[in-house]
């Protein structure tokens, strides 16, 4: 009975602005009032985008179960209502309330590494993912984009106990982004690599196509290819459209691998394009 009937529910054939195709994979948006979302790190790519919830904004559910243990219990009303409004800034992002000794770890989270509550929440129930967190950011400087890597980029199925994950990695992998060296959609396939193996990162790049391309004119052949073989979208763009400009950027993203540099690629279109017109 306390098991929420509607905790997975997909949505295909859904409908979104085409610009987001060629946005960085650990862009936040928010759908509709239904809540905040983000690509989904294993399943999602430029031309079949798969978004996952990661907090509600409403949680009727649990509302719904308050409301019932109430009604079944009247005097517990005016205690419940100011004990949720205590914890309001604790569990609104959730539909569970956390433990004491969870509230504990969040608030250290937050005041020590200054990142998001919800965050914080999440690295605080995974362990494992803590820990990493926890190594990697004495690496690593940057703690607010080393925690939204940790919580959006490494499935779970990476942090398990027999992963050969390190928080030196992870700080690494994190860098290697941060600075454009390797794109979003390569960093994926490592992590799945040093999770297996262990292997150093720098042997891993040398032996593979995970490098992001920042070539001109490398992407410029790419580029005049996606162009060509789109003249239905090209005029739509051509015509005014130009929200078509994210559905080609993710047309190069797409026969790159997700490898080509977004920002250049988008330069290059509309270069491209305008020379066109």
């Amino acid at each position: 009975d306390n098991l929420n009937p509607e905790s997975l529910i997909v949505l295909k054939d859904s409908r979104v602005e085409q610009s987001v195709a060629s946005d960085p994979s650990d862009m936040n948006y928010q759908f509709e009032r239904t809540g905040n979302f983000i690509a989904d790190s294993v399943d999602s790519n430029p031309g079949n985008l798969v978004f996952n919830r990661t907090v509600t904004l409403k949680d009727s559910w649990k509302r719904s179960l308050n409301a019932q243990k109430n009604n079944l219990n009247p005097t517990n009303n005016l205690s419940a209502r100011k004990q949720n409004r205590n914890m309001q800034h604790v569990v609104e992002p959730r539909t569970t309330s956390p433990n004491a000794a969870e509230v504990i770890s969040i608030r250290n989270l937050m005041a020590e590494f200054n990142i998001p509550e919800n965050e914080a929440m999440i690295l605080s129930r995974n362990p494992n993912l803590m820990r990493l967190f926890i190594s990697a950011s004495q690496v690593i400087s940057d703690h607010t984009t080393l925690s939204k890597w940790c919580v959006n980029e490494i499935p779970k199925d990476l942090t398990h106990e027999t992963s050969h994950l390190s928080g030196a990695s992870v700080a690494k992998l994190v860098q290697l982004v941060s600075s454009g060296a390797v794109s979003s959609h390569s960093a994926k396939e490592i992590l799945a690599v040093l999770s297996n193996t262990g292997r150093d990162i720098e042997a891993i790049l040398s032996e593979g196509n995970y490098k992001q391309i920042h070539d001109s004119q490398e992407l410029q052949d790419i580029v005049s290819e996606v162009i060509e073989s789109n003249p239905t979208e090209v005029q739509k763009y051509l015509d005014g459209k130009t929200e078509i400009l994210g559905y080609l950027v993710g047309q190069v993203m797409k026969k790159t691998n997700g490898s080509a540099e977004p920002r250049l690629t988008r330069e290059l279109l509309d270069t491209s394009l305008r020379e066109l017109g």
